[in-house]
């Protein structure tokens, strides 16, 4: 759903969608912008794996654990290998693979992610500070 020309918009529908709890709708929305967003960049862009992330959220938040999880490990692989990805992107599809591992009871791959969430934030703080701290 295009309004006003904006792409962003859909991706804030979801909020709405969420504090109603009407995820099938914010499924809809999220495939329309995965549609959208096909159209514009070439694959396989990050802003495509961006908005698919969405979509496996929204599953997820419908207990459609299976669908969920192919679409949020792809979307999260690729916003973690694209070095034109922003880095919350790689961070939010990180989240929600956790969030969907301890729904789904499997500790174990919600570790592995917990442990990349853990890496990642280490590996921004040196960046920050090259020098370590003085």
């Amino acid at each position: 759903m295009l309004i006003g020309g904006r792409i962003g918009r859909p991706v804030r529908l979801l909020t709405v969608f969420a504090a109603t709890g009407a995820f099938e709708e914010a499924e809809r929305l999220y495939r329309r912008a995965v549609t959208v967003r096909q159209n514009i960049h070439p694959a396989p862009h990050w802003r495509i794996a961006e908005a698919r992330s969405r979509v496996g959220h929204a599953l997820f938040r419908q207990r459609r654990y299976q669908d969920a999880e192919a679409l949020l490990t792809d979307s999260y692989a690729r916003l973690n290998a694209d070095s034109g990805a922003i880095p919350e992107s790689a961070d939010r599809a990180r989240a929600w693979l956790i969030e969907l591992y301890d729904a789904w009871d499997r500790p174990r791959d919600a570790a592995r992610y917990r442990e990349e969430q853990v890496a990642a934030a280490a590996s921004r703080r040196s960046l920050a500070n090259p020098h370590g701290p003085r």
